[in-house]
């Protein structure tokens, strides 16, 4: 339960050894350092996220032919301050990764729609989603500068004289070249979106295989969305041109329909879970 304290409000305190006891009321990133350096994994259950002690998370997976755990880093972030909405997400490369929980959603659900939330953002950590994004993006950034240049060919050879410049190196081009770009950015969103999409369905399934808890992923999801004021099922138009992620109605949809397990079937990352 959250403290309060006069006037300021506190988010839930962690009191094992292993983690960071938290006392805001800090506005920034509040670090809970859940990277567990020595655990007994006796009662671990194979295959299995647990939500114990307090909110320490531990997953065991599978890296090529060695068998491993991992202990990823998290942090609290006190949005209980600024915000009532919930959220969570993996940030970072290198050793600045960390899957971040506001104290809000730890707040409003239960321990096992938590659990089933990490369970989706450890999908995105372990599937490497965040390298992935960086590399596209650069990608893009690239392929977006080259396509306003060889664009630029074309609307200065033909309008120059008329827009007062001929070279994309005059400082009177950048709205030329900020509109170049633009146009590119609406005709290939379209592609990051659902590309962006298809990491978060698959961070979906990460998240079903590791806890096979269906119930409890598909409520937390309409926890978000009635916290959030989220649409469940947008207009196409809508879902093409902005969503970076599937409609709730969908994802819902998915996860009443996802059990591979109960038929005796591997899931598609089983290879990842430690046994």
């Amino acid at each position: 339960m959250a403290r309060v304290s006069g006037s300021r409000r506190v988010v839930p305190e962690v009191t094992h050894a292993n983690t960071v006891e938290i006392r805001p009321p800090w506005r920034f990133l509040l670090r809970l350092a859940c990277r567990v350096r020595s655990f007994h994994v006796r009662d671990h259950v194979p295959g299995c996220l647990h939500l114990q002690r307090g909110h320490t998370f531990v997953v065991g997976w599978q890296a090529g032919r060695r068998r491993c755990c991992c202990w990823p880093r998290f942090a609290c972030l006190a949005k209980s301050i600024d915000t009532a909405t919930v959220n969570a997400y993996v940030t970072g490369v290198g050793g600045s990764k960390r899957i971040v929980l506001w104290d809000t959603l730890i707040a409003r659900l239960s321990p096992a729609q938590v659990k089933s939330v990490v369970g989706h953002e450890l999908g995105h950590y372990v599937l490497g989603h965040v390298w992935t994004s960086v590399i596209l993006s650069t990608i893009l950034t690239f392929i977006g500068l080259f396509g306003a240049h060889r664009l630029s060919g074309f609307f200065l050879g033909h309008f120059g004289d008329r827009m007062g410049f001929h070279q994309l190196s005059d400082v009177a081009s950048l709205p030329l070249f900020m509109l170049l770009l633009t146009l590119f950015s609406l005709a290939i969103n379209p592609a990051v979106l659902a590309f962006s999409r298809y990491h978060e369905h698959e961070a979906d399934r990460f998240g079903l295989e590791l806890t096979h808890d269906n119930r409890a992923a598909a409520t937390a999801f309409v926890a978000l969305q009635e916290q959030n004021l989220a649409v469940p099922r947008p207009s196409l138009l809508y879902k093409i041109f902005r969503a970076s992620h599937p409609p709730i109605g969908e994802r819902v949809d998915f996860i009443n329909n996802y059990r591979p397990w109960a038929r005796g079937e591997a899931g598609r990352y089983e290879d990842r879970f430690a046994r």
